[in-house]
């Protein structure tokens, strides 16, 4: 199959979900070339059931939430970046996302709270955003400001992450 040949890389996937549905591989590439092509709503079913297979795999978990969100199912999508953002809590890119959904949402004290949570673990993360706009970009402010004495845990290397626009 020739590089960049989305369709024959989903009738491949598809067959090898078929052969074998409890393949993670098979699973998760088919979901994220899907994604990838702008067929959210089908590559949700496939990155859940890679996600179930591999809880621990945090691409899997950030390509769902990312399919979730453009499938328009926000409160699934928010579900899923809090989850990862407790799994991995130096997750910048997990925990932005989660704030940014609270307050397109209208829950700013879910996003306060989302994001006074992440200062203390990776505030050098948050702060290497740089200036954010808008609703989040103040709410942003707020928690770095109030948590200023807060500081990262000690050894702690976590640095700041892309949000989530592409899959991986």
């Amino acid at each position: 199959m020739a590089r960049g040949d989305t369709t024959a890389a989903i009738e491949s996937f598809r067959r090898l979900v078929k052969r074998d549905p409890r393949s993670f591989e098979a699973n998760y590439n088919l979901g994220t070339v899907l994604l990838r092509v702008d067929a959210a709503t089908e590559a949700v079913g496939f990155l859940e059931e890679a996600v179930r297979l591999r809880p621990d795999d945090r691409n899997a978990a950030i390509n769902l939430g990312c399919a979730l969100l453009r499938a328009q199912r926000a409160g699934e999508a928010l579900e899923t970046f809090l989850r990862i953002a407790r799994q991995f809590p130096g997750d910048v890119e997990a925990t932005v996302t989660a704030a940014k959904i609270l307050v397109h949402t209208a829950f700013e004290d879910g996003a306060r709270e989302v994001l006074a949570r992440a200062v203390g673990v990776n505030r050098a993360g948050l702060e290497a955003l740089g200036p954010q706009v808008g609703r989040f970009g103040e709410i942003l402010r707020e928690a770095l400001e109030s948590n200023g004495s807060a500081s990262r845990p000690s050894g702690s290397t976590e640095t700041a992450t892309s949000r989530p626009s592409m899959p991986r």
